[in-house]
């Protein structure tokens, strides 16, 4: 290695350590990192907070299947109820059509 690429070496190493230099002060000091690893949850509690969670979400689906049912089955009695209407109406207007036949026909002058 010549005299021109060991200056260049030593140039590149300056740029690295200037860099590492800035970067350095925003990383935390080990007091830092133990203080703030004391208020982080440990595995154990981030179990059961997702076991929590987990059942409470299972507490809600449930809940909601049977808001699901609930509707279906009033969706349901209602499709039965306007049925035996629509066949009501049908059946008075059938009469009705009779009786205007039948009206029609005594009404008709003779021949």
């Amino acid at each position: 290695m010549d005299q021109s690429e060991l200056v260049d070496s030593v140039k590149k190493i300056d740029l690295r350590l200037e860099r590492i230099e800035q970067f350095l002060p925003t990383l935390a000091t080990k007091e830092e990192l133990r203080a703030q690893g004391a208020t982080l949850a440990t595995r154990a509690e981030l179990r059961e907070e997702s076991e929590r969670t987990r059942r409470h979400s299972q507490v809600l689906f449930e809940s909601l299947r049977d808001d699901v049912r609930i509707v279906a089955e009033a969706q349901a009695s209602t499709l039965v109820e306007l049925r035996s209407m629509s066949q009501q109406h049908r059946q008075t207007l059938d009469n009705h059509e009779l009786r205007l036949v039948r009206l029609e026909s005594d009404t008709r002058p003779g021949p």
